[in-house]
């Protein structure tokens, strides 16, 4: 397993590296504020006794939300947000920059007006649900809360019994 995660970790670096090598061709600026090098990556590998994204240690949670628009900010210039965006965020925030029509009952909330003037309505605190794999038998269930202080993660067994693993805060 520890073979194959690598090569995808190689992948998507290449990846990566081909799409700045074009961006610099096309003189498309890749800086940002709190992305200034690869020195300053961490990768989950194991950390906490799992292997995956699937467990919601910060590791395989905090990921990075970098996006670049024109005119998205007030002058262009790029910022950095401490509010929690979440993946379900993306599909309102880009119909919403799109001039497109909101879905109806989307969980997620668009980040546009976040970005561009702040809000004080967005989320203090999201739910984090993963339920057991086949595939995955190293990955418990898991139920957590996180706000901007705190985390508590749960990891029910399922079958009625006691949970196997110590919840943790």
């Amino acid at each position: 397993m520890i073979h194959g995660y690598w090569g995808v970790i190689e992948s998507v670096d290449d990846s990566v590296g081909i799409f700045a090598e074009a961006a610099g061709r096309h003189r498309i600026s890749l800086r940002t504020p709190s992305l200034s090098s690869w020195e300053t990556t961490v990768l989950l590998n194991g950390e906490n006794g799992m292997v995956d994204k699937r467990a919601m240690h910060d590791a395989s949670i905090r990921i990075p939300l970098i996006v670049r628009y024109p005119g998205l900010t007030p002058t262009d210039k790029p910022v950095n947000l401490k509010p929690q965006c979440l993946t379900l965020d993306v599909a309102p925030s880009l119909l919403e920059l799109c001039h497109a029509e909101p879905l109806p009952n989307i969980q997620g909330k668009s980040w546009v007006k976040l970005v561009r003037e702040g809000t004080k309505d967005w989320r203090k605190a999201w739910f984090y649900e993963y339920n057991y794999e086949k595939q995955f038998p190293y990955t418990p269930n898991v139920r957590g809360v996180r706000t901007d202080q705190w985390k508590y993660v749960h990891y029910p067994h399922g079958d009625g019994d006691a949970d196997r693993h110590m919840a943790e805060l």
